[in-house]
């Protein structure tokens, strides 16, 4: 189980990343 959470945690990690990069690129041209 705790192995489970730790997997969610880190899938949440990259998504988080992955929504500020995409922020960056459609804010970039500006």
């Amino acid at each position: 189980e705790a192995t489970i959470k730790k997997y969610i945690q880190d899938q949440e990690k990259e998504d988080i990343l992955k929504d500020k990069l995409s922020v960056k690129e459609y804010f970039a041209p500006f």
